[in-house]
């Protein structure tokens, strides 16, 4: 019954997460959208595309590896704290890598951008804290379901309170930046006060085996961030600020919705992993590997698919009572054009870093995901040059969907 009560637990909480962060965007960018306008607004959200290049970086390939590092830690008798203590050092050093030069890159070359995009750096350091790979390993995301949902909604409450016209721009960089560094630090500290916590397990060695044996998915999640989020950077070159503002909206629509579904990639990816783990090795293979996976897996996909209908037609009902100020015909044209991508984006993340890892296939993965994310990115240039926000969206569904075949193409390979 415990056991029941855990995971039943367990998911609400992952859920809550997932809902917080989702609602977050929602709640927060079309009002930002009414109050500043299409051009200041398109500013932040370049500077935070930029940003999410810097957190793909840093965060390296643990959101994946990192469970699965601390599951078979837990599994051998351990605590999981050393690839923790390890993991958070070395995404922490990649973070100073790759900012410090990023800032002196735009404070020369895009100097408007430049104190925005400084705040937006909150975000990338309160996501490198927050270690949401860990909580997801050891199966207990109350405590941090419960930090997430209170400091996004304090964020909200705040942003409608205190942003008001367009000279408070950075202090609405803040707040959105904030939630997710508060969120970050206060888990940070969690951890220290529950766990045998100690820097003294930092190990070079340790570190530099896991920046070897993690580049092949972490190549793939950086090609998966150039195509995910080159759009918003791409149409500000070939297109105008009311082309990055509506696309924007859509995307981060497109996103939560996304991002209300991955509770279920979530909650699967650890038992994917330990199925894995029990089988023998003369049982491996990829169609054993695409078994386990698919089992964990349609039961989303079917999800999603129902899920679509029932968005349209919320969608519809809130429009009806103009519910969705800042939501333009076009912005709803966008998420209808996208909307596939919210099933296959969750059938990637099954078959894609998670079951190709099973198979030692790191390498088909970061270079499929390359392949396609450079692909991407040639087509959403000609199709934003000639359809503007349209084609950026079209790239972005086309691009989830051939990635996900691609994916498919090795489990149907013999080992």
């Amino acid at each position: 019954m415990w056991s029941i009560n855990k995971t039943v637990v367990n998911t609400i909480s992952l859920a809550s997460i997932q809902a917080a962060n989702a609602l977050f965007p929602l709640l927060v960018f079309p009002y930002l959208f009414l109050v500043f306008g299409e051009t200041e607004f398109s500013h932040i959200v370049i500077a935070e595309a930029i940003s999410l290049y810097i957190l793909a970086v840093s965060l390296y390939s643990f959101d994946v590896l990192g469970v699965r590092y601390v599951i078979e830690d837990l599994e051998s008798g351990r605590d999981g704290l050393t690839y923790y203590v390890n993991i958070l050092a070395l995404r922490t050093l990649l973070f100073f890598i790759i900012a410090v030069p990023a800032l002196a890159i735009i404070y020369f070359t895009l100097n408007d951008y430049f104190l925005i995009f400084s705040i937006w750096l909150l975000f990338v350091v309160g996501s490198i804290l927050q270690s949401n790979y860990y909580f997801q390993a050891l199966e207990n995301n109350v405590v941090l379901a419960m930090v997430i949902v209170l400091s996004r909604l304090a964020a909200v409450l705040f942003i409608y309170v205190y942003v008001v016209g367009e000279g408070d721009t950075n202090l609405a960089v803040l707040l959105l930046a904030g939630s997710f560094f508060v969120s970050g630090v206060v888990s940070f500290f969690y951890v220290i006060l529950t766990q045998a916590f100690t820097l003294r397990d930092v190990d070079r060695g340790l570190m530099f085996r896991l920046l070897i044996e993690g580049k092949e998915i972490f190549i793939g999640n950086i090609s998966v961030a150039l195509f995910r989020g080159a759009n918003v950077l791409i149409l500000s070159v070939v297109s105008n600020a009311s082309a990055v503002a509506v696309y924007s909206l859509a995307e981060k629509f497109i996103k939560s919705w996304q991002a209300v579904a991955r509770p279920l990639n979530q909650v699967f990816i650890p038992k994917v992993i330990k199925a894995w783990s029990k089988l023998a090795l003369a049982e491996k293979s990829n169609q054993k590997a695409f078994e386990i996976v698919w089992q964990y897996s349609r039961i989303q996909i079917v999800l999603m698919l129902l899920s679509i209908p029932i968005v349209f037609f919320v969608i519809g009902l809130a429009s009806t009572f103009e519910l969705l100020s800042g939501f333009s015909n076009e912005t709803f044209i966008l998420i209808a054009i996208m909307s596939l991508s919210v099933v296959s984006g969750i059938a990637n993340a099954m078959f894609g870093a998670v079951g190709l890892s099973l198979i030692d296939s790191q390498r088909y993965f970061a270079y499929s995901v390359m392949m396609v994310g450079f692909s991407s990115m040639l087509f959403s240039f000609v199709a934003s040059y000639y359809f503007q926000a349209r084609g950026g969206a079209l790239a972005y569904v086309l691009s989830e969907c051939l990635l996900l075949l691609v994916f498919i193409v090795k489990y149907r390979r013999s080992k």
